[in-house]
């Protein structure tokens, strides 16, 4: 296995260098309840699906005022009954549906769902109890016997019973297991049973109970989705305190990830998953791999590509033996800890590196996240033909870009939350302004990584939690955060031109011959000596020399064997720089501060 490994790794490398010459405060939620294709929500008993043309009306002074016209096909939540004017379907906002079976029908949910509503909107913090009647029910009991008249409590030893205690009518005792042996006993903890006979009664409480029993008994996970500025990096910790880590974001001297992993005192990871090669998703991974965290198994999209960044991943990778490498297959599902991973997509054939992304969707029980990487608008309908998208955490493809989050993809995921991870007053315009509405339209909470830094999700598989500040898109540049406002960077709209928070930009490029245009946007002069292009696919950097740019003028970047010189061009490298397949441009100004992007 481990030889197989190594050649796996080695092919990889081999395949990078021929014939390359470049590359909130704690906010409770519920899991939603689900009643066929219906989410229940907390205090809904039914619903009522409008017939024929009907009334919607309030209640004044004893009698009904109209509200407005109902048209067959409509569906309203129901909260309440009122039997006055022959029956009333309470809808909320103090409105109601007059009974009339002719026109309007009604359904309930069963009793056992609506149990585990009003269990699951419950905060963790407060759900401690489940209660059986007047019974409190403890992890792992199955039941309780009350003793009828005069018996035994024993134990079982090599086969025989002996007597611990007489025990006397009325005392009851709680049920954890229930054994066939000498005519049945029940089990009552402490290696302790009672015997099944006419001197005992035995109860069980519902299956909704157990359910409820079970999710608050659950360990607790968590999924960290880490603050790495401009990119994408998740970490999550399994009930059992495995790890599995997806992404590391862009290269940055802070090395946000491992300090992260680090605070978290981890030491091993289980997993390490490379959605796609894209540097600010693998770049951080460096570090990582350089560090003394030991690595179990590596899953990469299999996609090959260019840039230093990768082939670096690559060869670090290589170097471990004990790393186990794998390439990901969509419609694999790898089980991790009591956690179920499906792969949705991955291609290693992919034509681009976006398209390449490895989506997971992880479940644990009923509870599940849908992990995108930046899979675009045509994966995304290519996993809903195939796959239940539905999930109750969201990470939005592609940094909240408009290349994801189609309608029809959340209105399929119908995500509870959604996690957008960028970085604040980036060059992308991420997120788009569109998607961010279209989202908060959906019903769904947002949180941003550029608002909130890092944001945890806790969950025991039925309830859950999110550490984070959520944020409300209204269509401007600002939002609303509690009571007060916070900076609405994340609904700026996707620019059409390049966007500079500097008087220079990147203003054109050819890759063909090599050359990229600046051109100074302000009033003044700038010199850019220590001004940095940056090849993103080939992760190339070139400090600038001294140059005076004057206000509405032009220099250009020229680069390879014919790379020319002279007024109005800066010749950079006497190798080429640019991959012709496609390769960003950023410019950065003498702090290191990215001023433009020009893809």
């Amino acid at each position: 296995m481990i030889l197989f490994n190594k050649l796996m790794k080695m092919f990889i490398v081999l395949l990078l260098f021929v014939g390359l010459g470049f590359s909130n405060q704690l906010t409770a939620e519920a899991a939603p309840v689900m009643w066929g294709k219906t989410e229940l929500k907390l205090g809904q008993i039914g619903k009522v699906t409008i017939l024929k043309e009907t009334k919607l009306v309030k209640m004044e002074n004893g009698t009904l005022k109209e509200v407005r016209k109902l048209t067959k096909g409509e569906e309203f939540r129901v909260y309440s009954y009122k039997s006055e004017h022959s029956g009333l379907y309470g809808v909320g906002g103090g409105s109601f549906i007059q009974k009339d079976t002719s026109k309007v029908k009604y359904e309930t949910p069963s009793k056992s769902k609506l149990a585990l509503l009003e269990q699951q909107t419950t905060s963790p913090s407060n759900a401690t109890k489940v209660m059986w009647g007047k019974t409190e029910l403890k992890k792992g009991q199955i039941g309780k016997v009350t003793i009828l008249g005069d018996t035994r409590l024993v134990k079982l030893e090599n086969g025989s019973l002996s007597t611990v205690r007489n025990l006397k009518k009325g005392e009851e005792f709680r049920v954890y297991t229930y054994k066939s042996e000498q005519g049945g006993l029940y089990g009552v903890g402490g290696g302790s049973y009672i015997q099944k006979s006419t001197k005992v009664k035995y109860e069980t409480p519902s299956k909704s109970k157990l359910a409820q029993l079970e999710a608050l008994s659950a360990k607790e996970m968590k999924v960290h989705f880490i603050d790495v500025g401009q990119g994408d990096s998740i970490l999550i910790q399994s009930p059992n305190g495995k790890s599995m880590l997806i992404d590391g974001g862009g290269k940055s001297k802070d090395d946000p990830v491992l300090n992260f992993l680090k605070a978290q005192g981890i030491s091993k990871l289980d997993y390490v998953v490379a959605t796609h090669p894209d540097e600010d998703h693998i770049g951080g991974l460096i570090s990582v791999l350089k560090s003394n965290i030991k690595i179990g198994t590596f899953i990469d999209s299999g996609k090959v590509h260019t840039s230093n960044t990768y082939k670096e991943m690559i060869q670090l990778i290589t170097n471990d033996n004990s790393i186990i490498f794998k390439t990901a297959k969509k419609g694999e599902v790898i089980s991790f800890d009591g956690l179920l991973f499906n792969v949705l997509h991955a291609d290693a054939n992919a034509s681009d590196n976006n398209d390449a992304s490895i989506v997971l969707k992880l479940t644990y029980n009923q509870v599940s996240f849908l992990l995108t990487g930046d899979a675009d608008t045509g994966i995304e309908s290519e996993m809903m033909s195939k796959y239940n998208v539905k999930s109750t955490i969201l990470k939005a493809g592609h940094h909240g870009s408009d290349t994801s989050s189609s309608a029809a993809f959340i209105n399929a995921v119908k995500p509870a939350v959604t996690i957008l991870s960028y970085g604040e007053s980036n060059s992308y315009g991420h997120p788009n302004k569109t998607i961010v509405n279209r989202l908060s339209s959906s019903g769904s909470k947002i949180y941003h990584t550029a608002i909130s830094g890092t944001i945890t999700v806790k969950t025991n598989g039925t309830t859950y939690s999110v550490d984070g500040k959520t944020y409300t898109a209204t269509g401007t540049t600002t939002g609303t955060t509690g009571s007060g406002t916070t900076a609405g960077t994340g609904t700026v709209a996707k620019p059409t031109t390049p966007v500079s928070n500097g008087k220079v930009v990147i203003k054109s490029k050819n890759l063909q011959t090599e050359e990229v245009v600046l051109e100074n946007i302000g009033t003044t002069t700038v010199d850019l000596k220590n001004w940095v292009i940056v090849s993103v696919e080939g992760n190339q950097r070139f400090t600038l020399p001294t140059y005076s740019l004057k206000a509405n003028q032009k220099v250009t970047l020229t680069s390879g064997s014919k790379g020319k010189t002279g007024t109005g061009y800066i010749k950079i490298s006497g190798a080429q720089v640019w991959n012709n397949s496609g390769d960003p441009a950023q410019l950065l100004n003498p702090q290191g501060v990215k001023v433009s992007e020009l893809k």
